[in-house]
């Protein structure tokens, strides 16, 4: 399984920014805060570690390039075969679609369907300290 993470972020100081992330808009008078982009992913069997890692060195190539980007994480789980990223972005459109469309093309054949993309508005935000582990 694969267990690598890559880097270590200040969880707060990158919620703190993706929270102030105000953009255009409204809902019911609150100012809009920003974009949430989900992409799920469902490799085949035997292919989870695999596409874990190519997805990872993905997410963080568009982490450090986009600078609409506030807030990105990846989460899987092995035995359901299913990897989510839920990224928070200062703009509208989100992620950079080229990037991900192109990565999709690229990984086709070990995934068992196409990858899953959701837009939301993010509504509201609540985090707490988190302690080293």
């Amino acid at each position: 399984m694969f267990t690598a993470f890559p880097r270590r972020i200040d969880t707060m100081a990158a919620l703190k920014v993706a929270y102030r992330a105000v953009g255009s808009g409204h809902i019911s008078g609150r100012p809009r805060l920003s974009t949430v982009i989900e992409y799920t992913l469902r490799p085949k069997p035997a292919e989870y570690d695999t596409l874990l890692g190519q997805y990872i060195r993905l997410a963080d190539d568009i982490a450090d390039n986009d600078l609409s980007v506030r807030l990105l994480m990846v989460a899987g789980d092995a035995e359901q075969r299913v990897i989510r990223s839920i990224g928070v972005y200062g703009t509208p459109e989100g992620a950079d679609v080229g990037a991900v469309a192109s990565f999709h093309q690229n990984v086709r054949e070990r995934l068992e369907v196409d990858i899953e993309r959701s837009a939301l508005e993010l509504i509201h935000m609540h985090a707490r300290k988190l302690a080293p582990a």
